[in-house]
């Protein structure tokens, strides 16, 4: 009996080690914690990401290059909670993002930080956005008007432009035809010039007649990001754009049957459009300054300002007898 106790006891006292080691592992495993991922937003703030209360979208340069899209509208019609509102042919004479049922008022569009909202309509025509000169996008679905004033409460759309990168010099062309003589143009190029001084440049061009009567549209835009970049000690950056568009503006399509209708020889409405005289246009302009400056660990300096200038255009003939 004592032999057969003696064994048992001497069993379990090399097994202990065994346990003692499996355990050790066992801690060793455990004490390899992965970490909360941090992501910084548009939300302006440095979360976790399982703490953010709003749904975020993040397209970048990549989803852009890869995609099929021509305008920014396009590229964001088919994310979740985004409805694209256009007006018109090729891309929409007039586009506004939608953001979980609210109306174009309700998303605030910044390109790099300032709002470009109508202060006359209070949306954002995201038409008028060049794509070729957007690096990035962030979108916050749900409301974000204590981070950025009114006009937030569907969603904010954020829009970082291109820059230009050290020891590369960036250039693209690119040429498009299509139905009802429609053509597209675009270039850009960017590098830096001369020491930390460098500039992304896009010009775009594109013009068609429309599917229906009085429905043309002809585009042109041009942007400009002029950079010096000098690490934290300075960075300044001035982003500019323009755009000029002569659009027709059809009306709704007229019942089926409709006949032209003239006065003095000129054919005001026809079987395709309610209206052939209404016209519009948009002469625009917008720039941004930005600077950076970290002299010191404990001294962090920035100054944004930034100029808007809209000139629409719109001509209405109701009177057919004037």
């Amino acid at each position: 009996m004592k032999k057969t106790m003696f064994l048992i006891m001497l069993a379990a006292l090399f097994s202990f080690p065994g346990l003692c080691l499996a355990e050790d592992e066992q801690t060793g495993r455990e004490a390899v914690d992965t970490l909360d991922e941090v992501v910084v937003s548009a939300t302006k703030t440095e979360e976790k990401r399982k703490d953010v209360s709003s749904f975020v979208i993040v397209v970048d340069a990549m989803d852009i290059e890869e995609s099929p899209a021509k305008t920014l509208g396009e590229l964001l019609a088919n994310e979740p909670g985004i409805d694209w509102r256009t007006r018109g042919d090729y891309g929409g004479a007039r586009g506004e993002i939608h953001i979980r049922g609210m109306s174009g008022d309700a998303t605030q569009v910044r390109v790099n930080g300032v709002t470009i909202n109508s202060p006359s309509f209070g949306s954002a025509d995201v038409s008028k956005i060049p794509l070729n000169s957007i690096e990035r996008i962030e979108i916050v679905e749900g409301s974000g008007s204590v981070l950025y004033g009114s006009g937030a409460m569907g969603g904010t759309v954020n829009i970082i432009t291109k820059r230009p990168e050290r020891e590369e010099t960036d250039f693209k062309a690119s040429a498009g035809f299509g139905s009802q003589s429609s053509y597209g143009l675009a270039a850009e190029q960017g590098m830096f010039a001369v020491g930390d001084f460098g500039y992304y440049l896009t010009a775009n061009r594109y013009r068609t007649l429309g599917f229906r009567s009085n429905s043309d549209l002809s585009h042109n835009d041009a942007s400009l990001n002029l950079v010096l970049d000098k690490g934290d000690i300075l960075n300044v950056s001035l982003y500019g754009d323009y755009i000029y568009r002569d659009f027709g503006v059809p009306g709704v399509q007229p019942p089926a049957g409709t006949q032209g209708y003239y006065i003095n020889g000129t054919e005001f409405f026809n079987s395709e459009s309610a209206s052939l005289l209404n016209r519009g246009r948009d002469n625009d302009a917008h720039g941004v300054l930005n600077i950076d400056s970290k002299p010191a660990d404990w001294l962090d300096l920035k100054f944004r300002g930034d100029y808007t200038y809209m000139d629409g255009y719109n001509y209405d003939r109701w009177n057919f007898n004037g």
